[in-house]
């Protein structure tokens, strides 16, 4: 690497590498390597910011199921898809400069209040997971501009999705969502 990873985002990684299959010590000897890996894919800024965190695939292992994140402050691409034990996330808050958050084809049945606080999101993706519905905060998005629920268990969309004023794409194939709000007028610049 050309750049360092900082210390403190260092120990972010560490944090979450513990959780998986990937030890500690394994990314200890070589940092770089898992930059690399075919699985885990990490990208750090020319300030050795990490900036995106790419974990499809690789399988976690907690035992209660629950993925607490650590704090990245300058995190901006989280990738969690086909977890196949995961099935709550916390630590949302910690990371405010969050943009695209995929968590597909993952057990998660609900996503925290504190998605409310991700001001930077742009791309929430949730498709395949067995989330039943969305919470109320998600509403505070105001960037959101990709909003994923296909095969979903979602049965209806949060009460003033109309301040989601910069979502292009809903997608909402293969869920049990039969009615769209009359509010889903409002919203603009809706494509898709």
């Amino acid at each position: 690497l050309d750049t360092p990873i900082l210390k403190s985002e260092y120990e972010a990684l560490e944090q979450i590498a513990a959780q998986y299959e990937r030890s500690p010590e394994e990314i200890q000897e070589n940092p770089s390597k898992i930059i690399q890996n075919k699985n885990a894919r990490i990208r750090i800024d020319e300030k050795g910011h990490i900036t995106t965190i790419n974990l499809a695939r690789y399988i976690l292992q907690t035992q209660n199921k629950t993925l607490t994140l650590p704090i990245l402050k300058r995190i901006q691409v989280l990738t969690l898809d086909h977890q196949p034990n995961l099935e709550q996330i916390t630590g949302l808050e910690n990371m405010p400069t969050l943009q695209i958050l995929h968590l597909g084809t993952t057990p998660i049945t609900s996503l925290p209040p504190e998605i409310g606080q991700l001001k930077q999101l742009l791309g929430l993706y949730l498709g395949g997971t067995k989330i039943t519905e969305l919470p109320p905060e998600i509403t505070q998005l105001g960037l959101l501009e990709q909003l994923y629920l296909n095969r979903t268990q979602i049965t209806k969309l949060p009460e003033r999705i109309e301040q989601l004023t910069q979502l292009r794409g809903l997608y909402v194939a293969e869920t049990p969502l039969l009615i769209l709000p009359p509010e889903i007028t409002l919203l603009k610049k809706l494509q898709e």
